[in-house]
């Protein structure tokens, strides 16, 4: 950062509180492009597998089943490389025979969880991909090609995988290789075409077989694809996509909001990716892979959460929270993407007992492990909340997402809303380090409750906050008889409120539901369309407007509401001058036109933190405008083509452009 200079990281439109209203309608089912978002085992994960005492006890298990989460990941390929050899035979090749004698004798078990909690990425470690290790010279079998690696990735998968009741198994080849390149003395074109290597070895093992291989990369870390004027993301996940992208399945990443100072550094030393930033990371990988093949390649966020530039972190309860809030804005986020997004794991682990502090120095346990070893006894850390606040979400098979409005544009405050037979939950997220206030109404609960029922619904209020006198995460929950209307929020704070019927009403109900052909009444799907003429990157400023273009096919539905994302890169001066809210006009502006009519599209404010780059001051994150009133509905296949036209006085580089339609579908 340039020296003399203050960030005042957290942006909004201003320092108070500010109202926002959240209306949800429970007789209308919300999808993603048609897919479902309530899939607890794409979302309630766990950074974990199964594994003997003392990493997960009964008592353990017991509880974390109660609260619906699921084992996520396992770097199973490395693991077992480190114990396999190499064939005498045939050097720089595994001994295959051995190989499979090993996975024979010790068949993967459970060891108390049900396979249906469990859905683990098998992953691998890079380092042991390389004979220097990557700086630490690696045990066991090292593979001396790419043939050789792709050989005993094939052999593990015909043999030795995980039993799964699923059609497919989610595969990651190297972790977070873009950042080892040069540690593992090799390039990153070689580390692109063990990908490959490896993609086409298990496409061709699983091909005709009961599951597919679904193999992801390059499971990269610190997406900073804005540094050098976007020459990161040409160099490393541009150029993974465009040569690795015909053979894998999946782009898989890993997302951070990252604390850089010491034990008691303040709240502003962050770089931040919850919310506007992490909006135009996705956007700008799914426009690219979509305009390089025709479709958006699935992501896989295998790792996500808040992260510490510390080697020896103390263990504090804040850290614990800076976690906890990072996982839960992105969680939010990652909803709304359901139907590209395969599976997201927040980095929260159970007790790392792999980890030398865990059992010799709780001072400085690791920082995303759910239980401390301290004073010769396990106890919870506060990480276990992310899994409190979910239980009973998504968990009844009625449960779908309903439709959530937010009539005021302000971008800090996230929803995502749920129905069911005998349960509405509604949460509500605040990414501001400011308190929010806002008004509630949950339509049409007499359609999913009946009339003579209303007055037995029972509403129970949870809340994830951080109380600054304690300096601990709050786990609250209160009960009472109708939802509140009106909604205060801390800073960062999650709120659900679930109205449920009483357990005898709720059978009846149940049983009622199970003879009627749908609990809606109508679905909104959300279709997101990308611009049709690769304008990605392009340099905007005084007198070079650019000009974006949207191919809207088989909309002919009634649009209920539309968003436009723009991803901007400025340097930092520029950014907080065009995001003041009476100089947009004056730096920026933007012009919709569809079906031959000028569009007034509202600009929202930028939610979450600015993400800095400090190697060359810049700011990159995605500015959202909203139309949820005059879209035209008469969008027809004659009349396809949406024109966005921007003109900036500040000097910009829009790196994509997005546009999202509800469409209702009758």
């Amino acid at each position: 950062m340039m020296a003399g200079r203050v960030y005042v990281i957290l942006l909004t439109t201003c320092a108070t509180v500010m109202g926002f209203n959240v209306s949800v309608d429970v007789t209308i089912e919300r999808r993603i492009q048609g897919v479902s978002i309530s899939d607890r085992q794409k979302w309630i994960n766990i950074h974990s597998s199964p594994a003997n005492p003392p990493d997960w006890r009964p008592a353990d298990i017991t509880e974390f089943e109660g609260y619906g989460a699921n084992l996520g990941r396992s770097f199973v390929f490395s693991s077992m490389m480190a114990i396999s050899e190499e064939d005498s035979t045939r050097p720089g090749f595994v001994n295959k025979t051995k190989l499979i004698e090993q996975c024979k004798n010790n068949p993967k078990q459970f060891l108390g969880w049900q396979e249906t909690e469990v859905d683990l990425v098998h992953s691998s470690k890079t380092a042991q991909l390389y004979a220097n290790g990557c700086g630490q010279p690696p045990k066991g079998f090292v593979p001396g090609s790419h043939a050789a690696t792709a050989e005993f990735f094939q052999t593990y998968f015909e043999n030795c995988m995980w039993p799964t009741t699923l059609d497919r198994y989610i595969i990651e080849v190297a972790n977070e290789c873009n950042v080892k390149v040069e540690r593992c003395n090799t390039s990153w074109a070689e580390m692109i075409a063990v990908h490959i290597a490896v993609a086409d070895a298990l496409h061709n093992a699983s091909s005709g077989g009961p599951q597919k291989a679904l193999v992801c990369g390059p499971t990269a870390a610190y997406p900073e694809y804005e540094i050098g004027g976007f020459e990161n993301w040409r160099d490393i996940m541009g150029e993974f996509i465009a040569v690795a992208g015909k053979s894998v399945d999946c782009v898989s990443v890993h997302y951070y909001d990252t604390f850089v100072g010491g034990e008691d550094y303040g709240e502003f030393a962050t770089s931040t990716r919850t919310g506007n930033n992490l909006d135009a990371l996705l956007d700008l990988q799914e426009s690219f892979s979509f305009f390089s093949f025709g479709h958006v390649l699935p992501l896989l966020v295998s790792e996500y959460g808040t992260g510490f530039k510390e080697d020896e972190l103390k263990y504090a309860p804040l850290n614990d929270w800076r976690t906890l809030r990072g996982v839960m804005g992105k969680l939010m986020q990652f909803m709304d993407r359901a139907d590209r997004l395969l599976k997201a794991i927040p980095f929260i682990v159970d007790k790392a007992t792999w980890n030398p502090n865990t059992l010799q120095n709780s001072t400085y346990s690791y920082p995303w492990v759910m239980w401390r070893y301290v004073n010769n006894s396990w106890q919870e850390t506060h990480l276990v909340k992310f899994y409190q606040f979910w239980e009973g979400v998504m968990q009844n098979a009625s449960v779908k997402a309903c439709l959530s409005y937010k009539d005021l544009l302000d971008a800090n405050i996230q929803v995502q809303c749920f129905a069911g037979t005998s349960e509405v939950h509604v949460i509500i997220n605040n990414l501001d380090k400011y308190p929010k206030s806002g008004n509630l109404v949950i339509k049409n609960l007499q359609h999913l409750f009946g009339v003579n029922v209303a007055v037995n619904m029972t509403t129970t209020i949870t809340r994830l906050y951080y109380d600054s006198d304690a300096q601990v995460p709050v786990l609250q929950k209160s009960v009472q008889d109708s939802y509140p209307t009106y909604i205060p929020l801390t800073p960062f704070e999650a709120m659900r409120i679930s109205v449920t019927l009483p357990q005898e009403q709720a059978n009846v109900k149940a049983d009622v539901a199970t003879k009627q052909p749908s609990l809606f009444l109508s679905t909104v799907s959300e279709r997101t369309y990308y611009e049709m003429n690769n304008k990605m990157l392009v340099n905007i400023s005084e007198g070079n407007p650019g000009l974006f273009q949207f191919n809207v096919n088989n909309s002919s539905n009634t649009i209920m509401y539309s968003e436009l994302r723009l991803g901007l890169s400025a340097s930092y001066d520029d950014m907080i001058a065009l995001l003041e809210p009476d100089n947009l006009a004056n730096n920026m502006t933007v012009t919709v036109i569809a079906a031959n009519q000028t569009l007034a599209f509202d600009r929202s404010n930028l939610g979450g933190g600015l993400h800095i780059d400090t190697k060359d001051d810049t700011v990159f994150g995605a500015l959202k405008f909203y139309n949820n009133i005059n879209f035209p509905s008469q969008i027809t296949p004659t009349s396809t083509q949406i024109q966005v036209s921007v003109q900036g006085k500040a000097t910009l580089i829009i790196s994509s452009a997005v546009l999202m339609l509800g469409e209702k579908l009758e």
